[in-house]
């Protein structure tokens, strides 16, 4: 036989073969489905007849950390398993050590409801093998879990400003007041959106003052956290700037225009007919805190003619204050002292004049 003979001998028998598959074949493809069914069946039988079921006890579920979200502390967060065990796998121990449950907050489906809510409430999660089970040794199956839904607690986990106060401990010698300034009123807090909305305001270290401070002074005080399982606080200090003021010590204040008024006797008949000024100068001297609360509005000076009835000229009448606290005293006047020529009212029964009235209801007051 030679080489062309062979050549077509061969064609012929793949002629023949493709010829048998094409002829029925979807009757014959249906019987190798079939027998690959039987087999895989038998297979799987003889495999589950191997394997070992166990039940594992209190395996833990963790939650995986996420910057959205506060995580308290999950108490009794674990299942049993149900487990399938292959031969292969039966030589060393199984513990609950070898698995690793993990829940990721983020990637729950939650509610605007839930949201809005702040997550307080618990969460429940169905835990399905694919998702949640992170570890687990080879050659082991996780059957079903008991319970299958888990109750998780967690938060929203937000950024706000609140403000800082604060606390103060000791005091100033008697007779010094202070007053503070902070670098920044407010800091940032983060933590659980449900405990924020509570959380007034955010104390510092205590201010501590003695009795021998007498000047002004700065120092940092470290911002105390409600507490720091919870919160975040940045900065965690502020900058405190105190200013103490003598308010016992003795200071001059000079006004150069204080206005001058007459004070004259009820139904008087007498009217001033000599020139006085509308105005003097004055320097009052007192304590620190007497004269900080002097209002300027209110004080004036005036001449005192209540001892004058007759006509005549008048000398070294003296200029008189109201509207000082006792604690406050003239220290130098310019001028100190008038000469007034006083006549008789040609109309007999007319008021004084307005300025006179003001200084008279005034005196009441006068302390000096």
């Amino acid at each position: 036989m030679n080489g062309s003979e062979l050549s077509n001998n061969l064609r012929q028998s793949w002629r023949q073969l493709w010829l048998g598959i094409c002829i029925d074949g979807w009757r014959k493809f249906f019987a190798l489905l079939l027998g690959f069914i039987c087999w895989y069946y038998i297979h799987s039988s003889f495999r589950e007849k191997d394997n070992e079921w166990r039940t594992l006890t209190n395996v833990p579920v963790t939650l995986r950390e996420h910057p959205e979200f506060y995580l308290p502390r999950q108490e009794n967060l674990s299942v049993d398993l149900k487990i399938a065990v292959e031969s292969s796998a039966r030589r060393g121990s199984i513990d609950p050590d070898d698995f690793r449950l993990e829940i990721n907050p983020a990637r729950l489906p939650l509610t605007a409801l839930e949201e809005s809510n702040y997550l307080q409430r618990p969460y429940k999660v169905i835990l399905n093998v694919d998702e949640h089970i992170k570890q687990k040794p080879p050659g082991v199956k996780v059957l079903r879990f008991d319970p299958q839904a888990v109750d998780i607690y967690f938060d929203r986990r937000l950024q706000v400003q609140k403000k800082v106060y604060v606390t103060i401990q000791g005091r100033l010698q008697e007779g010094f007041d202070y007053h503070y300034a902070l670098s920044q009123d407010t800091v940032t807090v983060e933590g659980p959106a449900s405990e924020l909305a509570g959380l007034l305001v955010i104390y510092s270290e205590p201010l501590l003052l003695n009795d021998s401070m007498q000047h002004d002074f700065s120092t940092r005080l470290g911002i105390t956290s409600p507490d720091s399982s919870k919160f975040n606080i940045f900065p965690d200090n502020v900058e405190v700037t105190v200013s103490i003021e003598d308010k016992k010590s003795i200071i001059s204040q000079k006004f150069p225009a204080v206005k001058l008024s007459l004070l004259y006797p009820s139904r008087s008949h007498l009217r001033l007919s000599s020139p006085l000024p509308d105005s003097v100068e004055v320097i009052l001297r007192g304590q620190r805190e007497a004269m900080n609360a002097l209002k300027v509005e209110q004080l004036s000076a005036f001449l005192d003619l209540t001892p004058l009835t007759a006509p005549g000229t008048y000398n070294d009448l003296p200029v008189q204050f109201i509207g000082m606290a006792p604690e406050v005293k003239p220290f130098f006047i310019k001028p100190d002292k008038f000469a007034v020529t006083l006549t008789l009212d040609a109309n007999a029964g007319a008021e004084p004049a307005a300025p006179a009235n003001r200084a008279e209801e005034a005196a009441g007051s006068n302390g000096n």
